[in-house]
């Protein structure tokens, strides 16, 4: 499992809609593998992101989804590169599902998170 980054919940979701806001208190630094590159990023320490931003009512049982957890790192490093756009969507996707694996996620879970990620995530 790969080291975590360090952030804080600056705001709570809503009730039923709504993920919380986190903040990234130390620099984080992420390699991403394409084809036979490997790109190097840095997210500064003040960063802010919503993590994975799923529904409240699909927190727990049975999707076994929580708002922190393992996926946090995969959640910081596909919402800096959504908004960042240096590769297209399915390459930022497919690092999100990778990086779920490596931080511990089953990889039918990883799987499907993924899948909820290509579905309703961001395209560009």
């Amino acid at each position: 499992m790969k080291d975590q980054p360090i952030v804080k919940a600056i705001k709570n979701p809503g009730f039923l809609w709504g993920a919380p806001v986190y903040e990234l208190l130390e620099q984080w630094k992420f390699e991403v593998n394409k084809e036979k590159e490997t790109y190097e990023f840095y997210i500064p320490a003040g960063y802010q992101f919503d993590g994975a931003s799923v529904p409240r009512m699909f927190w727990g049982f049975p999707f076994g989804y929580t708002p922190f957890g393992v996926h946090i790192g995969a959640a910081l490093e596909h919402d800096w590169l959504c908004e960042r756009k240096p590769f297209d969507s399915r390459t930022v996707h497919e690092h999100f599902e990778r990086r779920l694996i490596e931080d511990g996620i089953r990889p039918r879970q990883a799987f499907m998170m993924g899948k909820a990620v290509k579905l309703f995530g961001p395209r560009f």
